[in-house]
């Protein structure tokens, strides 16, 4: 069908995966159900981990815009697919929430 209309497959483009190694879509594992990576988890953790590190370091950290909604994005994206373990990382921003809107009254 390809050649029928003129297009060419690109071969370089194909590659033939074993369930062993992790088959990746849009960068999302798709061997069992779809989920993120353990890196992309990891980093999600991280970028919490740094939120809070800040805040208790004493910086003015914004809600509207900056790391804080990119984080809770980044949480909310892994709940999509991990949802038990975005609910302690939601729940780790949340209290963070508090705690700015308390210091800054």
């Amino acid at each position: 069908m390809l050649f029928k209309y003129g297009y060419h497959p690109k071969r370089t483009k194909h590659e033939i995966t074993t369930s062993a190694k992790r088959i990746q879509v849009t960068k999302l594992t798709v061997n069992n159900k779809p989920g993120l990576s353990k890196k992309a988890q990891s980093k999600i953790r991280t970028s919490v981990h740094h939120l809070e590190q800040r805040f208790a370091k004493g910086e003015i950290i914004s809600l509207e815009q900056g790391q804080y909604p990119q984080a809770m994005g980044q949480v909310t994206h892994l709940a999509r697919f991990h949802s038990g373990r975005a609910v302690p990382l939601k729940n780790r921003l949340f209290s963070l929430k508090k705690l700015v809107k308390t210091k800054t009254k």
